[in-house]
């Protein structure tokens, strides 16, 4: 074949052969490793979700999680459930036990060293009886309204004198009985002739019927202004005396017959001292 006739067979070949020719691409066939990558990825996805699906669908770990050391912080589950015997409290269970504890009752007769011994009234006990006196009632008593120390010295059967001794918290309702030695308008039983209800104005009645006074202040001569003597019926006509004593939050309200100002004054000071001493002794820290 000459060129002439290899040119024109040439020319009659169509131009899609030519393209077609231009753009050839030889398959490549993907190596056996690759397609055994694949799948292997696909078999760990499969693994992964047969153990992972079963924990998603259990209760979070932050809800679950107990708390360590003694955190107090619970978590909303364990509020809401606290397991059995856990020793943090949610804050209904905080305010129950307290509530509970407000609710406990006490009622107990004491002897004269158990009272002395009671915490926390014993130590305002008075320290000695006047001669021919002997303690005859002594109870502790508490519950949700009253919380109290009390004693009772009496002469015996066939007398009237008796001293009646009675220790408790200070509250805001004795506020208003609460008086400086210097206001006598207060606490002077002189001024106001018997019987009180008639002689006493009305805003400061309740003041003087059973007026508190601050231990640190606390006078002889107060305490003499409170003696006052009453005859009723058989009965024979004896110093009484009526009154409060403030030692700081403890108060010690007293209702005497048959005893001087003087042992009054003086076992109540005495306390003072015998419990200034022991504050004094204690270290602070």
């Amino acid at each position: 074949m000459n060129s002439k006739k290899f040119f024109e067979a040439i020319s009659e070949i169509d131009d899609k052969y030519y393209e077609e020719a231009v753009n050839y691409k030889a398959k490549t066939k993907k190596p056996v490793w690759a397609k055994l990558g694949v799948l292997a990825a696909c078999l760990c996805l499969a693994f992964g979700a047969v153990f992972m699906v079963p924990k998603l669908m259990q209760p979070s770990d932050v809800e679950t999680q107990q708390p360590q050391f003694g955190s107090p912080v619970l978590s909303s589950t364990q509020d809401k459930a606290p397991q059995s015997g856990s020793p943090v409290l949610s804050q209904t269970q905080d305010k129950t036990a307290k509530h509970e504890a407000q609710d406990i009752v006490i009622d107990e007769t004491m002897t004269l060293e158990e009272a002395r011994r009671s915490e926390p009234f014993g130590g305002y006990m008075p320290l000695e009886a006047p001669a021919g006196f002997t303690a005859e009632a002594l109870r502790r008593y508490q519950d949700k309204n009253a919380n109290y120390l009390s004693g009772l010295w009496t002469k015996g059967e066939g007398s009237f004198d008796e001293i009646s001794w009675r220790i408790s918290f200070y509250d805001d309702t004795m506020e208003s009985r609460v008086t400086s030695v210097d206001d006598t308008k207060n606490y002077d039983l002189s001024l106001y002739p018997l019987p009180l209800a008639d002689s006493v104005p009305e805003e400061l009645f309740e003041i003087v019927d059973h007026p508190v006074f601050n231990i640190d202040e606390l006078t002889l001569e107060a305490v003499s202004r409170r003696a006052y003597s009453f005859k009723q019926d058989d009965d024979i006509s004896e110093t009484r005396m009526s009154f409060g004593v403030r030692y700081g939050d403890i108060v010690v309200e007293v209702t005497t017959k048959g005893v001087s100002p003087e042992w009054l004054y003086d076992q109540l000071k005495k306390i003072y001292q015998y419990k200034s001493c022991i504050n004094f002794r204690e270290p602070s820290f």
